[in-house]
């Protein structure tokens, strides 16, 4: 039982990891042609978005470690797991050390 729930778990958070990022690019679409008394609200949900984003890539993270370890830790996975885990690492740093 805690399996599934740690892997429903890891699928929620990745879904909110990649999902939640893609209404940015129209909503800054249609606020840029607005002009410039309404970018410094976009502003603030483009930060509000991307760190939502950053919880959601550190939840998958650890929710893929607890993952990895409750199937006999690294050494018992498959070669795909750690290249994924690698990439979402890579991924989760490049967005918390983006300059906004």
């Amino acid at each position: 039982m805690l399996l599934l729930i740690i892997k429903v778990l890891h699928i929620a958070c990745a879904a909110v990891w990649w999902g939640v990022p893609m209404s940015m690019s129209r909503d800054i679409r249609v606020t840029v042609p607005l002009g410039e008394p309404h970018w410094e609200l976009l502003m603030i949900r483009v930060n509000r978005t991307r760190l939502i984003a950053i919880g959601a890539g550190l939840a998958t993270i650890l929710s893929g470690v607890m993952l990895i370890l409750l199937f006999g830790g690294f050494a018992s996975v498959p070669i795909a797991i750690h290249i994924g885990f690698g990439l979402a690492f890579c991924l989760l740093l490049s967005e918390v050390f983006w300059e906004s």
